[in-house]
């Protein structure tokens, strides 16, 4: 129950990280998608694809590395403090000069060059600021990210929304991004500094040296994935330009929305899951084994259903000028599941010491993503893109699970996932006997049909109940 209660604290935290933030910053994607127009916001999405792969790099895995290490070990949170800031600084500065050579290449499109510069700056404080964050989720304090994250990113649109009202361009939200960026480094701090006991000491080069030689699987698997989740705009970038990844940017942008509750309880499970992995098998296989179920019965009813309203859904999102965008959009929305499975499947092979295996997997999918999208973008343009990023997924998925099954344990899939197909085929029917009223009466309709089919196929447990009345205690 301690560990529910926990889960249940960590998941409201990271609902703040992983659902209120994006869905703050995305004022600013739906300002620049109606004031500047599609070529802007192809230009944004350009540089910001790039600013994530060279996050990565600035990282290198030394995130996950902190997170698992002291999450077992509190006694060594004090000279990951200190060594990782040395590490981050060293690893930003290497990101920065790569970023700023590499977009030379993507575009030739003055405005993402120079964005690229501005963000590259930023590096270092993004690098510092997500490794103070580390420490504090491996103390599974997931509030004080969620308060620092927040408030970087309520700068960013308070800032950024009324210069582009104002009439400033792209490079000025650069700018208030550089910004924000300063602000979690040193609120990130500050948590940080509140949670470690005792004196930090001193730079210790042998720690380090450890550490860097500890890294490299769990660099490379966040560059390779963050690389795979990117390369579709950065290939339509190069091959196509800015209005293709406009139009291919807003699906893409309103798909990722809906990944928030995904990502709002992965974060959530990560530090859980390291945890129990070093006391009981039995709890760790308990945990992946739901989390999947969670997942699953959360993430059907959003495909579907997202599919069947997509064109007015983007029309009322971004309006009529993107509606080319709503047919990437119901194709993405496909990539959910398996993001879903991909999260759980990488860090149960990370909390399993398996990480090499994952990072098979996600050398795999960028192999694939590259070869897909350059013969996809080619012949059907964003949309070619967007068959390439979900097939990619699947690749992932399956390879993770491959691995996982050989390592650790085996999912029953078709136990799992009988009664949310069927419930989600009857919802669907719904929708489609409904759907020449409002979008919204259609929407209400799905909300409604969805559960109620699952409660007649009884597809929860008593256990569900004790999660709920554990949030709800959260």
């Amino acid at each position: 129950m301690n560990t529910i209660r926990r889960l249940a604290k960590n998941s409201i935290a990271s609902l703040l990280v992983q659902a209120c933030v994006p869905a703050v910053t995305f004022v600013l994607v739906l300002v620049i998608a109606r004031r500047l127009g599609t070529d802007s916001l192809g230009e944004y999405s350009a540089a910001l694809s790039m600013y994530y792969i060279f996050q990565a790099v600035s990282t290198f895995g030394l995130t996950l590395l902190i997170t698992r290490d002291v999450a077992q070990d509190k006694s060594i949170a004090n000279k990951y403090m200190v060594n990782g800031s040395y590490i981050a600084v060293f690893l930003s500065a290497v990101a920065s000069v790569a970023m700023c050579v590499s977009v030379n290449w993507v575009s030739s499109v003055p405005t993402v060059r120079y964005s690229a510069y501005i963000l590259s700056s930023s590096l270092v404080f993004y690098s510092l600021s997500v490794a103070f964050q580390s420490v504090c989720r491996a103390y599974e304090r997931l509030e004080y990210v969620a308060i620092c994250q927040l408030a970087a990113s309520v700068l960013k649109v308070g800032l950024g929304v009324p210069l582009l009202l104002k009439g400033h361009g792209i490079l000025a939200i650069m700018f208030v991004i550089l910004g924000s960026t300063i602000l979690n480094a040193v609120m990130s701090l500050y948590f940080s500094l509140r949670l470690v006991p005792g004196p930090l000491g001193k730079f210790d080069p042998q720690f380090c040296k450890k550490a860097l030689m500890a890294v490299p699987d769990f660099g490379f698997i966040i560059i390779l994935s963050t690389v795979r989740f990117n390369i579709d705009v950065i290939m339509l970038t190069r091959l196509l330009g800015v209005e293709d990844v406009g139009y291919y940017s807003a699906g893409l942008k309103l798909a990722n929305i809906f990944k928030l509750g995904i990502s709002c309880y992965i974060m959530a499970l990560q530090p859980i899951v390291f945890r129990v992995f070093a006391s009981s098998a039995e709890k760790f296989e308990s945990a992946c084994r739901e989390s999947t179920r969670y997942l699953v019965i959360g993430v059907l009813p959003i495909v579907v259903g997202g599919a069947l309203i997509s064109q007015p859904l983007i029309g009322l999102v971004f309006g009529e000028e993107y509606l080319p965008s709503s047919s990437a959009f119901s194709i993405l929305l496909w990539t959910l599941p398996f993001y879903s499975l991909n999260q759980i499947f990488a860090n149960a092979l990370m909390a399993g010491n398996h990480q090499r295996n994952n990072l098979q997997a996600n050398l795999i999918g960028v192999i694939a993503g590259i070869i897909l999208n350059l013969v996809l973008i080619l012949q059907l343009g964003y949309i070619g893109a967007a068959i390439s990023t979900v097939l990619t997924t699947v690749i992932v998925a399956a390879s993770q699970y491959w691995f996982v099954s050989k390592k650790l344990f085996r999912i029953r899939f078709f136990k799992l996932l009988w009664k949310p197909v069927v419930s989600v085929c009857m919802m669907a029917g719904i929708m489609m006997l409904t759907k020449d009223f409002n979008m919204f009466v259609v929407f209400s309709v799905a909300v409604v049909a969805y559960p109620v089919c699952l409660i007649i196929l009884r597809e929860f447990t008593e256990k569900d109940g004790e999660l709920v009345r554990g949030l709800i205690r959260g």
